[in-house]
This record gives structure tokens, C-alpha cells and sequence, in this order.
């Protein structure tokens, strides 16, 4: 069973590696466009009138807030990488604290290859930020993994 349940989570993990990589690998204007129509969808549910706006009012408000979202964007992928690692770690017989430190230090690798293969995309960057957004991104998924298998053990443990 656990065999099985390492190889779920080594599978779930690489595909979702490659999800990041998917997006990655996207040039500066298509990712600006994918992220600029999702602000475009979420405003016209939460801002009234924001449909019918002029165009110029449309792209400033969108414009505004495609620095946040993208950084949120970041931070909730590198979240759920995290939890799939911690995942993947808790099948192994090592103790919480190893597991903890070996996934984090996955997860900063994997952020700064990333950031290293979008030095190599047009119009991208290369930006320690990042790195240190999707590092902490891990860390808060990866806590709130721990947080629930704590949860769920103390649950068992006392009926």
C-alpha cells in the first residue's frame, strides 16, 4: 500500500513540475494575457459596470493589479507543489523534521531552476523574488500539510 500510495504521489508531483514548467516556458505576452483574462473575468464578476467601461478604464484596472495576482499565482502553484512533496515524503520512514527540511529544499531548488529556465524565454526574467515567493508558497503548503497530518494523528490517537 504504501508503495502504491509513493508512486500516486511521485506521479501527481512530476506532473505538476511539469505544469510549472508549462507555464514557464510561455513568452512574456502570453502569460501577461492569460493572468490580464483572469483579472478581466474576476473584475467583471466583482466590479459593477466594469463591462461596460471604456477600454483604456478596462486595461489600467487590470493593469493594476497584474503584479499581485501574479505573485499570488506564484506563491498558491509553489503551495501546492509543497503539499504534493510533503506527500510524497511522509511514504518514507524518516522523521517529521528530515522530511520538512529534504521537501523545502526541493522545492528552492525547483523554484530556482525555474526562475533560471525563464531567463532563457523571450521576454521573461530571472528574478530572485520569485524564487523567494515560490520558495515561501512551499513553505506555507507545506506547513499546512504538517498542520493536518497533526491534526488527523492527535484525531486517532484520542478516539
Amino acid at each position: 500500500m504504501n508503495r502504491f500510495r509513493r508512486t500516486v504521489f511521485l506521479l501527481l508531483t512530476l506532473c505538476w513540475m511539469a505544469v510549472i514548467f508549462y507555464f514557464s516556458a510561455q513568452e512574456a505576452q502570453a502569460s501577461s494575457d492569460l493572468s490580464g483574462g483572469f483579472i478581466a473575468k474576476l473584475l467583471s464578476l466583482f466590479v459593477e459596470d466594469f463591462d461596460t467601461m471604456d477600454e483604456a478604464s478596462r486595461l489600467a484596472m487590470i493593469d493594476s493589479l497584474q503584479t499581485i495576482v501574479r505573485k499570488c499565482a506564484h506563491m498558491a502553484v509553489y503551495g501546492v507543489l509543497g503539499v504534493l512533496l510533503t506527500l510524497f515524503m511522509s511514504t518514507f520512514p524518516f522523521s517529521a523534521s528530515k522530511s520538512f527540511i529534504i521537501t523545502l529544499a526541493i522545492c528552492v531548488i525547483y523554484a530556482t531552476s525555474d526562475e533560471i529556465h525563464q531567463y532563457f524565454v523571450p521576454g521573461r526574467s530571472c528574478e530572485f523574488r520569485d524564487v523567494c515567493i515560490d520558495s515561501f508558497g512551499s513553505f506555507v503548503g507545506m506547513t499546512l500539510c504538517r498542520f493536518l497530518f497533526y491534526v488527523n494523528f492527535r484525531r486517532i490517537r484520542h478516539g
